[in-house]
């Protein structure tokens, strides 16, 4: 399953948005493009590409090309948060 535009998924205390998505059905995988963000509590972290398991309830963010020199992960901890 392709989406386009404005994509978002919503499992518990997460929230992850992208500009584009692909959901792998045999997996149970999501994988969102596109100036990715997570929000989970209080703790946000931004990327270009984000891979989300249904299964096992786990997110791996990456940034853009390795070969750029730009591109990172960025996030924000908030102290106190409910996040492990």
């Amino acid at each position: 399953i392709i989406t386009n535009g404005n994509v978002e998924i919503i499992d518990g205390e997460q929230t992850a948005r992208g500009n584009a998505g692909e959901y792998i059905v045999r997996d149970e995988t999501m994988e969102l493009k596109g100036s990715v963000i997570l929000i989970k509590n209080k703790d946000v972290i931004k990327g270009e590409r984000l891979i989300y398991s249904f299964k096992t309830g786990r997110s791996s963010l990456f940034a853009g090309d390795a070969g750029d020199g730009k591109s990172r992960v960025k996030a924000i901890f908030t102290p106190g948060s409910k996040n492990k």
